[in-house]
């Protein structure tokens, strides 16, 4: 498969125009393996010295025993920037009906860059591994519950220079319910090291740079969400940062009949953290729907609240599939604010049309 996309932006008077390329070419090898190359290209319209390109190789093995093996390596270029000038990532993989793992390593070095792309951080180094069990024995059955999955969900971050820069370590006990729904218990500790003084709510005092320690203990779950009314709940408890937290989470499923399907929920937070600036309440109201007209005609509509900014942001989105593989997108996002006491939130309506067409050659 080779796939080509060239796009270029217009310089205006203050922002500087580029050309983007990309280039794609995947080759199935065997059964289950297969292997990529790529090429990204940034090429700025006024500077001969202002470019940022990118060229890598994937691939993906099946393996004997329901195990895969999947990895990618990349390196960049860009002007100015010599050393550390690269990524990549290895996991593998074993998926089977009682037991499943993942695990992998990824590193991104000091230098690397990709403008066409997102990464969270350079100069890292992370270890993960997700596995756990999932048994089915017979005398859970007139206790109503299907499938029991003790399982681990570890990330560990560290830099180039071995020094840990963050972790997570969710450890959780997940109960299937016969008739859909499930519930789960979890016991979360996290680090995180942070430079320079981080804002975590604009009510609460930042927090310093430094290194901080926290543990949660999580309970969420879901009724059966095929149902015309369903109920998922999430509440977490225990550290935060420097502090403490009380989170909980509502969300009411209503599906009443096979073309419409809409949530209604409610977040909340209230969190102390060390300092006399510590003390924070957040609250956030969330709506969802989704209309089907026919199998290729959809609507969908997000809208959020925030009662103590009284900001109200929406997104509206029409989808018509005209074609196999083609579609017309219709996108209104508009946000209001009810107060004129936040000057840097601004107001406004945006519409996007985008069309895509399907050729077969």
């Amino acid at each position: 498969n080779v796939g080509l996309l060239s796009m270029n932006t217009q310089k205006t008077s203050t922002t500087p125009g580029s050309q983007y390329s990309v280039a794609r070419v995947r080759r199935n090898l065997f059964t289950g393996t297969d292997v990529g190359f790529i090429v990204l290209d940034r090429e700025g319209t006024t500077s001969g010295s202002d470019w940022n390109r990118v060229a890598g190789i994937d691939g993906n093995a099946r393996l004997p025993g329901n195990w895969d093996w999947n990895s990618y390596a990349v390196m960049s270029r860009k002007p100015g920037v010599s050393d550390g000038q690269y990524t990549y990532r290895s996991t593998v993989n074993h998926e089977g009906n009682f037991f499943h793992a993942k695990a992998g390593v990824l590193e991104v070095g000091d230098g690397f860059s990709d403008d066409l792309g997102y990464f969270r951080r350079t100069n890292t180094r992370k270890y993960l591994i997700d596995t756990g069990v999932r048994p089915r024995p017979a005398w859970l059955a007139p206790l109503h519950v299907r499938e029991m999955h003790p399982h681990i969900v570890w990330s560990y971050y560290e830099d180039l220079d071995g020094r840990m820069t963050a972790k997570s370590l969710h450890s959780g006990y997940t109960f299937f319910l016969s008739d859909g729904g499930y519930f789960e218990g979890s016991i979360n500790p996290s680090y995180q090291r942070i430079d320079t003084p981080f804002t975590i709510d604009k009510g609460a005092a930042p927090i310093p740079a430094g290194g901080y320690g926290w543990t949660t203990y999580q309970l969420r779950g879901t009724t059966n969400q095929s149902r015309h009314v369903s109920l998922q709940y999430t509440l977490i408890t225990g550290g935060l940062w420097s502090g403490t937290q009380l989170t909980e989470q509502f969300t009411l499923g209503l599906k009443p009949s096979v073309h419409f399907n809409g949530t209604l929920g409610v977040n909340h937070t209230a969190a102390k953290l060390d300092g006399p600036d510590g003390k924070f309440d957040a609250l956030l109201w969330t709506a969802r729907m989704n209309y089907s007209f026919t199998t290729n005609m959809f609507f969908d509509a997000l809208t959020q609240y925030d009662p103590r900014e009284r900001l109200f942001n929406a997104n509206m989105r029409f989808n018509l599939i005209h074609h196999p593989l083609s579609d017309l997108f219709v996108v209104v996002n508009h946000q209001r604010i009810a107060t004129p006491d936040t000057p840097d939130i601004k107001p406004g309506v945006g519409v996007i049309v985008k069309y895509t067409q399907m050729f077969s050659l």
